[in-house]
This record gives C-alpha cells, structure tokens and sequence, in this order.
C-alpha cells in the first residue's frame, strides 16, 4: 500500500489493519493496490485518484460517513451570507429543525432556512434532518409518506412556490430538480427525501465567490 509521504511529518497515530478495505470509490483493494492513497480526517481511506475525481465532480462528503472532506469554511461562511440576504418570511421564522451533523457528529435543533440547516455546534452545513426524531411520533407511517403529508399542511409562501432546487438522491442515486420545500428535498425519481443539494450546481453559478474547492 502506497501511502503519502506527508505522513512522516507530525505526530499520525497508526490504526492497525485500517488498510484492510476497499476504497468506497472504485472499490479496488486499499492494501495491495500500488495507487496512492488519501486519508481524510475521518479517516476511511480512499485513492487518492479517487479523491480528486469526487472533488472534481462535486461531491466533497466522504463516501463512508458523509463527513466534509475538505475544509468547507469559505463556502458556510458564503451560505451565511447568503442567508442573510434572504430572510425567511415571519410566518416560519421561529420555525426549528432537529438535524444531525455530519461534520462533527452532534444532533441539535436549529433555525430553519432554505438556504440550508446550520449546526449550532461546528457551523456546517453538511446537515441531515433527524428523521428519527421525527418519525418518533409516527412510527406507524412510512417515513416519505408522512413528509409528504406534512409537506401539503404546510405550503410554502407564494414567494417560494416556484423555487425549484437541485439535488442528488442517496437512495436511487440520480440527479433532479425538486421543489423547494423547508420539510425536506423530494427526489423526483424515486420520491425519497434522502437527498443533498448539488452543491457544485449551486457554486457554478458563483465561480466568483471564495469556496472550498
């Protein structure tokens, strides 16, 4: 296994057999491979090919966990931004989300925006919705039929209504274009809410902004 040089530097703490996987990527052999490797502070180990291609298409999350790959500072920092150019209506603006956090792993309860759901404890955006917690108080009903339902007892402000966002499913694994709505992102493939917005869609329209990438 190749591993990269910069290792030797600092104080790494070796994980014994960690190599002993597949990268989640093109799930080639981590430990008898001859391609470099890249260890991301996760620490689920993938090519580091494989790396740069997940970069290149967009998708910044680790494979494994969902955990930012890269640090993402100036692109929360740009959602906050934009956040505050784009106040929510009064009617939802004491409206709370449970979320988990895929960054640093905690679940919190935060303030609702389309422009996406902010940990309260790291400030990321790499957010999911409890669904969990929700689904709590209707564990008879399937959860996507049930969002649904909630979904049409809160209809978006007309100012909304035509706001169309694009995503990638995690279930079916297809791009769309969706409706906005605060309950959750619709793939409109498969009708799952086990989405995430396109984040490289959204930045290609702000090539100008300072990101991550």
């Amino acid at each position: 296994m190749c591993l990269p040089i910069q290792l030797k530097i600092g104080g790494h703490r070796c994980v014994e057999n960690i190599s002993r996987s597949h990268c989640p990527v093109c799930l080639g052999d981590i430990h008898t491979s001859r391609i470099p490797c890249h260890i991301p502070d996760c620490g689920h180990l993938l090519h580091k090919m494989c790396f740069d291609q997940l970069l290149a298409s967009g998708h910044y999350t680790c494979p494994t966990c969902q955990t930012s790959l890269i640090d993402m500072t100036a692109l929360w920092e740009y959602l906050d931004a934009q956040a505050e150019l784009m106040p929510v209506p009064k009617k939802y603006e004491n409206q709370r989300i449970y979320i988990f956090c895929n960054d640093c792993h905690k679940t919190s309860k935060t303030k609702f925006h389309f422009i996406g759901l902010k940990c309260v404890h790291c400030g990321a955006y790499n957010t999911t919705q409890n669904v969990k917690r929700r689904m709590s108080l209707v564990a008879d009903e399937p959860t996507s039929a049930y969002l649904d339902a909630q979904a049409e007892l809160m209809p978006v402000p007309k100012k909304y209504e035509n706001q169309r966002i694009y995503i990638f499913c995690n279930d079916c694994h297809k791009t769309s274009k969706t409706k906005f709505h605060f309950i959750g992102l619709k793939c409109v493939h498969c009708g799952a809410y086990n989405t995430t917005q396109n984040v490289k869609r959204r930045m290609s329209l702000v090539a100008d902004e300072p990101t991550s990438a």
